[in-house]
């Protein structure tokens, strides 16, 4: 079984001038131990470099956190986005501290920041 630093789950969402490769890192599926967390680069061609908001190449181990476990969710990971009626959405799951880090199916807003990066919106 992977281990911290496990990268799985790649996605490849384009918007606007980018390319935007999306994986999850660290440990999955073990409920309350799950340190999963997504994060993201990207690339103006879908063949990359793909970089971080740092521009550190992903290939590096670069890769800007999009969302991490908290005191509700253990962890959050193998996420893709989908847009509907314009609104863009991550589509995840996580492990749900208040159901004994059972797995849940999650979807959230998805925003872009005047950079043009991804991070979680409001409900």
């Amino acid at each position: 079984m992977p281990g911290d630093a496990a990268i799985e789950a790649p996605f490849i969402f384009k918007k606007g001038a980018y390319y935007y490769l999306f994986t999850s890192f660290d440990y999955c599926c073990r409920g309350p131990q799950s340190t999963y967390k997504m994060v993201v680069g990207r690339a103006k061609e879908i063949t990359g470099p793909y970089t971080d908001k740092a521009g550190v190449g992903l290939e590096q181990g670069g890769g800007t956190l999009v969302m991490e476990g908290n005191k509700d969710w253990y962890g959050v990971g193998h996420n893709s986005v989908y847009t509907f009626d314009n609104q863009d959405y991550l589509v995840f799951h996580g492990y749900d501290a208040a159901d004994k880090g059972r797995a849940k199916l999650r979807m959230e807003k998805l925003v872009w920041d005047k950079e043009g990066w991804p991070t979680p919106g409001q409900k």
